[in-house]
């Protein structure tokens, strides 16, 4: 069945790179003080069915190289605006705009150290608004983490 298709039976609007420990909004979750924007327990199980293949992507390069990098991505993104950069705790958030209904939808991007001098990126993309986002968060993070 396609992505499209399967998100619209098993509607959900907040993906991410890591169920055990999402990427939080630090900057745009006081933007948007009337409602918590932490990941729904309820969307990890759907997610997994949806989306197998989405994992933190870990690479061989430093993490400040990582996040340097991630940053001048994240800036020449079409429809990307960066509204915060915490360089000290390598957190990017975005606000993207959808092409079509220009629908925005919040985007955080951590890059962290690993044990082995590498890095690991993990990246959440949600909806503001509806409750299925027809995949495009999905496409969002695995079409940014092909790129970086």
């Amino acid at each position: 069945m396609p992505l499209i298709l399967a998100a619209l039976f098993h509607p959900v609007n907040d993906i991410t790179t890591n169920l055990d420990s999402p990427p939080r909004y630090v900057f745009i979750q006081t933007l948007h003080q009337d409602r918590p924007l932490t990941y729904p327990e309820a969307f990890k199980e759907k997610q997994r069915r949806l989306y197998p293949d989405l994992k933190p992507l870990e690479l061989s390069k430093p993490a400040d190289d990582v996040f340097a990098t991630a940053l001048r991505q994240a800036e020449s993104q079409k429809g990307w605006k960066v509204v915060s950069v915490d360089a000290d705790q390598r957190r990017i958030e975005a606000v993207a705009t959808t092409a079509l209904l220009k629908f925005s939808d919040d985007v955080v991007i951590e890059v962290k150290a690993n044990t082995s001098g590498g890095s690991v990126v993990n990246m959440r993309s949600r909806s503001r608004v509806g409750r299925s986002d027809f995949a495009a968060n999905y496409f969002r993070i695995r079409d940014f983490l092909k790129l970086l």
